[in-house]
């Protein structure tokens, strides 16, 4: 899951569009030029375009900018926007070091110069000693592992962004406030500090897309606009929490997170909401299971039946006739699937709506 950006296409057009008409390199300081160049990576980035980030990031770490070797030194060293380059990743590394004495870029070099492929995990480890110890400055060694793919650095970075309210202390956000359902000794101004704070929405979302179920459900949480001290109730708002709880629910298989999707996907503010599926067409996404193997077929044919039975109870009809009728929409959506006319996407989030829709298990 990557962040919503905050900068149109219109924005981002502009923003090229300045650049280009900047002054010359004559009249620009390399100060400003950092900076230029930093904020062209950022649009470059948030529109997809990992390539052009990472050169411009570069570009700009070069030139002296600490931001620009944070998000570049990563991006070489997993090789996201190109081919992975260790040696570049070192001087990226090198000069968060050199720039801003970052101990965690000087880490990161040493540890990559000397053959550690997976630096990760070491900075991660002196992140949480140093946080034990009471060291804030952990929160740069959690925050460049968060970066290098380290899911539990991500969490423990949202968790220590700021220190100074009661609740939020070294054992983290997830272990001081278990979201919206369980929260105690957490003030209002803590916790707004906390959801308005872009990088700590950052964290969870990095974490989220790592592979982190706590990281999906706390995102859900800092979004959640019926939550505690709620979000402001924006659709951004009510589309991010909804979608980062049915994360936490569909590729995890976490309780809470299917219980606050449901809550509020089923949420009479929600802007979003859709009307149920009706049941028939739900049994023709379910019965398509079954031809992922024949292990899924009993499950498959079960749930169909289930949501054919449904729709008997509300608006009545012949059994049999009405399961023809599910296989033979089965069939041509088979088809539509085969063909590429329909993504198998649609038909697994299909699956997924309506497994929640009748209480079967996801």
């Amino acid at each position: 899951m990557t962040m919503t950006s905050l900068r149109s296409p219109i924005l981002f057009a502009a923003l090229l569009a300045l650049t280009a008409a900047a002054p010359s390199a004559a009249q620009t300081s390399d100060d400003e030029r950092a900076d230029l160049l930093f904020e062209e990576a950022e649009a470059f980035q948030e529109s997809g375009d990992a390539g052009h980030a990472r050169d411009r990031f570069t570009q700009s770490c070069d030139l002296g900018h600490y931001g620009g070797c944070l998000e570049a030194g990563p991006m070489w060293a997993m090789g996201d926007g190109g081919p992975a380059d260790t040696a570049i990743a070192i001087r990226m590394y090198r000069g968060m070091c050199t720039i801003n004495n970052d101990a965690a870029g000087c880490l990161a070099a040493e540890l990559t110069a000397n053959g550690n492929a997976a630096p990760g995990q070491a900075l991660h480890a002196e992140g949480e000693r140093l946080f034990a110890e009471g060291d804030t400055t952990g929160v740069n060694f959690a925050a460049l592992a968060c970066r290098l793919g380290h899911a539990a650095a991500c969490l423990s970075m949202a968790g220590n962004l700021d220190r100074r309210f009661p609740g939020f202390d070294d054992e983290g956000y997830m272990q001081a406030c278990r979201g919206v359902w369980g929260c105690t000794g957490v003030d209002e101004n803590a916790f707004a500090f906390l959801r308005n704070n872009p990088q700590v929405v950052w964290a969870f979302t990095r974490a989220c897309d790592l592979g982190s179920g706590e990281g999906c459900l706390g995102l859900g949480d800092l979004l959640n606009p019926t939550g505690l001290f709620g979000a402001p109730s924006t659709p951004e708002n009510w589309r991010g929490a909804i979608s980062a709880f049915q994360r936490a629910c569909d590729e995890h298989q976490m309780s809470d997170g299917c219980e606050r999707y449901r809550r509020l996907a089923e949420h009479p503010r929600n802007p979003g909401a859709a009307a149920a599926m009706a049941p028939l067409d739900c049994a023709v996404a379910l019965y398509l299971v079954s031809v992922d193997g024949p292990q899924f077929q009993a499950r498959a044919i079960a749930e169909a039946r289930a949501a054919v039975q449904a729709h008997i109870a509300a608006n009545g009809g012949d059994q049999l006739q009405l399961e023809n009728q599910v296989l033979a929409a089965a069939r041509t959506r088979l088809q539509a699937v085969q063909s590429g006319a329909q993504s198998p996407d649609a038909v697994r989030q299909d699956v997924q709506a309506c497994r929640r829709q009748f209480g079967f298990q996801p």
